[in-house]
């Protein structure tokens, strides 16, 4: 779901409530496209105050605080306050007058009166990990399905038996089989962080048909080494894991 054309417009004249506002902006942390649409109306509302600022007609025959009274005081909602006391110094100011007037002043009081200031838009988030966890005591396959050019895989053993595998700086999906867990990471770029269950019978990691890693009890086989947290640093190319 995007934010309509309503309610950017609206955030952006800071009119929605509090607590909308705010999903609002969460939304835009996370969703490119209305936070391209909410930035190009920003840039719009800027361009038009710009233009206005240019203008320099004829000076109207009347004064900066009935024409600011007029817009303010009636009934209108703010956009609408800014339509009719802008129109109002157009229309007297085209009917005539003297050269040199300061229109430019009469529309920034308007803007100033009818308008709440901008709400900007706050800096986008980093994306947390996701992945998925789950508990087994039986043997377990964690199978990335395909190769990575780029990613590593870190390995650590828990305590417990819990499985858990999460994933950064790309996608991939996770699906359960009769065998464990099934890594769908077809063209990704991420990497990961696998704790496998120190309770379970058996664990393996595998890429592709290839064992990368394999616990059988407390024993534990890999052709990658070990680092100085105890955790396996495990790569997609098999050039890297000192076997042929």
């Amino acid at each position: 779901m995007h934010l309509t054309e309503a309610e950017v417009t609206t955030l952006a004249h800071g009119e929605l409530p509090d607590a909308q506002g705010g999903e609002a902006f969460l939304h835009l942390a996370k969703c490119e496209e209305c936070a391209r649409r909410y930035d190009g109306f920003l840039a719009a509302e800027r361009d038009v105050e710009r233009l206005l600022h240019e203008l320099d007609h004829a000076a109207p025959r009347v004064t900066a605080d009935s024409v600011i009274g007029r817009a303010v005081r009636r009934p209108f909602p703010p956009r609408a306050a800014i339509a009719a006391g802008i129109t109002v110094l157009v229309i007297a100011g085209t009917a005539a007058a003297a050269a040199g007037s300061p229109i430019r002043r009469y529309i920034e009081r308007i803007l100033a009166a009818a308008r709440p200031p901008i709400a900007p838009r706050p800096p986008i988030a980093p994306r947390p990990p996701s992945g998925i966890a789950f508990v087994t005591t039986s043997g377990v396959d964690v199978r990335f399905r395909a190769e990575q050019r780029t990613g590593v895989i870190r390995v650590k053993v828990g305590a417990d038996a819990m499985l858990s595998i999460t994933h950064n700086g790309g996608t991939a999906g996770y699906a359960l089989t009769d065998h464990g867990l099934s890594v769908e990471n077809s063209a990704s770029t991420a990497s990961y962080e696998i704790t496998i269950p120190g309770a379970a019978a058996y664990s393996r990691i595998l890429v592709g048909d290839r064992v990368v890693f394999f616990k059988d009890g407390a024993r534990i086989a890999s052709p990658f080494p070990r680092d100085s947290a105890g955790s396996y640093r495990i790569t997609f190319s098999p050039r890297d894991s000192g076997t042929p």
